[in-house]
């Protein structure tokens, strides 16, 4: 399919499914019609356009993911901001987590059945990754997580979080972690 079609065909569909937002613009009517919004569209299979098959995707160009957002920025579907948070979380698991992990967790952040949220950001330093202060450790077969982390965009509604953290020194040295947001000594605030 090329751009010209999949655009043509994401108006007819979005002009035939009433995705509008109700009157309340909260934060969380704003969360929960994001996530109506992605999942209407995975549904649809809008959603899966521009993502590889090996997590649910139905291939095409990564072009086709912007037209997508594109068409739901401007009808004013979904705030824009928390909307494109996935163009940053989707591919950073597809490229760096084991691809039997990507196949499974992309899909519920796609099709809105998880929201996840990105710890990168930390107190003193807000997004310079090169001054990252917190730190995980190797124990046994596990890693103990110790820091903060500020400006963590919806984390108060995610399931998991991309952490950051500093494992060794130098750039080589950062390792991001796929962490559920329950787990014990997380505190969100």
């Amino acid at each position: 399919m090329n751009i010209e079609e999949f655009r043509s065909g994401v108006q007819e569909w979005l002009a035939q499914h009433d995705l509008t937002p109700g009157p309340d613009h909260s934060l969380d009517s704003q969360v929960a019609q994001l996530a109506r919004v992605r999942r209407e569209l995975y549904d649809a299979g809008w959603m899966r356009y521009g993502w590889p098959a090996e997590v649910g995707g139905l291939g095409g160009p990564a072009v086709l993911r912007a037209v997508l957002g594109e068409e739901v920025a401007t009808r004013d579907l979904a705030e824009p901001g928390i909307y494109s948070m996935i163009e940053v979380l989707a591919p950073t698991m597809i490229s760096y987590a084991p691809p039997e992990l990507a196949a499974e967790m992309v899909p519920l952040l796609l099709s809105g059945a998880e929201q996840w949220c990105q710890g990168f950001s930390e107190p003193g330093s807000g997004s310079d990754l090169a001054s990252l202060a917190t730190r995980a450790e190797p124990r046994g077969d596990d890693w103990v997580v110790n820091g903060q982390k500020v400006w963590t965009s919806l984390a108060q509604y995610s399931q998991r979080c991309v952490l950051l953290t500093r494992t060794a020194p130098g750039h080589g040295g950062i390792t991001a972690f796929f962490v559920d947001m329950d787990t014990p000594g997380i505190t969100v605030r």
